[in-house]
């Protein structure tokens, strides 16, 4: 086929669902940022509507790589350093270098590239080419095949072999990208690709020069993003970025964690332990919102990555229950789908399949319990949650994950190795008198932030409800100093004791902080001091920055904002009409 430029496209290739007879037209119009240009009942069905999505459903199909996209590639790294590609919209370039980074780490991490070889050297067999035939007319998506296209699995692994041989091709036409008078995002999203591409083994010989060039320009670049960007480059690389592991922004010093060279450092370590524990951190700290059940594609490494070095699931569990209710995209050339953003842990934790009730530890037997629990891991066929169970050989059915729960008491210096966090949530009717299922545990939250402001006889004192999940508490009490670490309201308790509702040394409403906070997503700090006012936010019980200032104060006192965890709350949670029920409480859904 020939497109509008002239390209002509390769007869039949099929891609992951279907024919690709009109992938050219769609590499057009990507080019020229036409982005409703191709007709949608066009062969390729409803993939045609937006030409950039149509990248990533057909051609690369969650990392299953298809005799289309072996061309595809060879195309768009041919033209995405055109000074006109994607027009005025430069994000069409990025787009394109993330796709090329994905091709590349999916190939590059497949195991066995010359068993794969072998297999394909078997694609112009007259039994491959009788089904191609059969199969081209009458096309059905690659993610539906039975034992009967195994011929058709010849040509998948032809194309990964064909995608594998062509990076270092690849490599050499997007290097002009990484150098200037190329704009910030581009140069970053071409770094990135780079630093993947030459772990081709004929690439070797430049991941010298591409490290330099990695540290010298982490070095100054102000942009968080970019910055994390190359400093997991600099680890990809096999650098050491441990100047990084200080970093002021949280991704920078995750991405700096995740260096192989940087495996036995104890710094590095504990820094994974506490963002695998924070999974939406890193999120947050690169200024996305916190309502995807999809997780930053860096906390999926953070989450692989701590396994790997840690390997002892009593250390993992916190970390698995942590993750338990997200997604993310665990993708390789020969296993695609979408997985349980726990399933790294689940492999640790249950290495040989779901024990029997009354063989599980502690900790096995509580996760399971935690699992179970969740209505909607289970509500789905398709979903995250039984993809990784089916992809791990473990049980899908539900009630034998409540049978692995069913446990003794919990011995107490099992208890006392969690944090205050952890358990908070294992038992909220312990502390707030109300189970995680019940819809009045929003409410109960509330009350309890009355009952501290009471209790305190703080000046001024008031309770504002945003919404159904956000409310502040705070008063025009002064505060002594601050910055204050208000981790540190968590940090170390134990959960063989009931948290303090203050702290020594802090106004005493704030000791309330730690205790909520377990039960939210994100927790916003203001403090007004001697006129200056202050912020500090965290999100999963971490901080994301130090606190920051943040302009003039007119006032003093001190707010703490609670966004409520909706991910770990049951749907139908939500705080109850308050209005009139304390004279410090403002309800502004009833206001408005």
């Amino acid at each position: 086929m020939r497109s509008g430029d002239g390209l002509v496209w390769p007869p039949n290739l099929f891609h992951a669902y279907g024919v690709a007879a009109d992938a050219a037209l769609h590499l057009d119009a990507l080019s020229r940022n036409e982005l409703t240009a191709v007709d949608d009942e066009s062969a390729d069905g409803f993939h045609t509507q937006v030409p950039y999505s149509y990248l990533w459903s057909a051609l690369y199909g969650g990392g299953l790589l298809t005799p289309a996209t072996v061309p595809a590639l060879r195309i768009l790294a041919g033209r995405v350093t055109d000074p006109d590609f994607g027009r005025d919209d430069e994000t069409l370039r990025e787009g394109v270098l993330h796709f090329i980074h994905e091709i590349a780490r999916t190939v590059l991490t497949v195991d066995d590239v010359a068993g794969l070889r072998v297999l394909a050297a078997g694609r112009r067999t007259a039994g491959v080419q009788a089904w191609l035939d059969k199969f081209l007319a009458a096309p059905r998506p690659v993610f539906h095949w039975t034992v009967d296209d195994e011929p058709g699995r010849v040509l998948m692994a032809a194309a990964v072999v064909d995608c594998h041989d062509l990076l270092p091709e690849v490599y050499a036409a997007i290097e002009p990208l990484l150098h200037e008078p190329w704009p910030t995002r581009t140069r970053q999203q071409a770094a990135h690709a780079a630093a993947r591409l030459v772990t081709h083994p004929d690439l070797a010989a430049l991941r010298a020069p591409l490290l330099d060039y990695h540290e010298r320009l982490a070095a100054t670049v102000a942009d968080p993003r970019h910055r994390a960007s190359l400093v997991a480059g600099i680890g990809r690389l096999g650098g050491q970025p441990r100047a990084w592991l200080d970093d002021v922004h949280l991704g920078v010093r995750a991405c700096a964690a995740l260096a192989p060279a940087l495996a036995t450092d104890p710094v590095a370590l504990k820094l994974l332990e506490a963002v695998s524990r924070a999974p939406r951190a890193l999120h947050a700290a690169f200024g996305e919102g916190l309502a995807s059940r999809t997780l930053d594609p860096y906390a999926a490494q953070v989450a692989d990555t701590f396994c790997d070095r840690v390997g002892s699931f009593d250390e993992l569990y916190e970390s698995a229950l942590a993750t338990l209710p997200f997604d993310a995209i665990w993708l390789s050339a020969q296993d695609a789908g979408k997985r349980a953003a726990c399933e790294p842990y689940l492999r640790v934790a249950f290495p040989n399949g779901l024990p029997e009730s009354g063989r599980v530890t502690a900790r096995q037997g509580n996760f399971a319990k935690a699992a179970f629990g969740r209505d909607e891991l289970w509500a789905d066929p398709d979903g995250s949650w039984l993809s990784s169970l089916r992809h791990l050989g473990l049980p899908t059915d539900r009630l034998r994950w409540r049978a692995a729960g069913h446990l003794p008491t919990l011995p107490t210096e099992d208890i006392l190795t969690i944090t205050w966090r952890s358990v908070a949530r294992n038992r909220p009717e312990m502390y707030t008198g109300a189970r995680r299922t019940d819809p009045v545990l929003p409410t109960r939250l509330v009350e309890r932030a009355v009952e501290a402001l009471v209790e305190a006889e703080a000046p001024e004192a008031y309770i504002v409800i945003a919404d159904d999940h956000t409310f502040a508490m705070g008063s025009a009490g002064r505060l002594a100093s601050y910055p204050v670490d208000v981790k540190s309201l968590w940090k170390g308790m134990k959960a063989s004791s009931f948290p303090p509702i203050w702290v020594p040394g802090l106004p005493p409403p704030f000791g309330i902080v730690g205790f909520i906070d377990a039960y939210c997503a994100q927790v916003t700090i203001n403090a007004w001091v001697d006129g200056t006012a202050y912020t500090q936010d965290f999100v999963d019980g971490i901080a994301l920055t130090p606190p920051q200032e943040a302009g003039h104060a007119a006032r003093t006192g001190y707010q703490a904002t609670f966004h409520l965890d909706t991910v770990w709350l049951p749907r139908a949670a939500r705080i109850l009409d308050l209005a009139g029920a304390h004279k410090m409480i403002i309800d502004q859904r009833s206001a408005g």
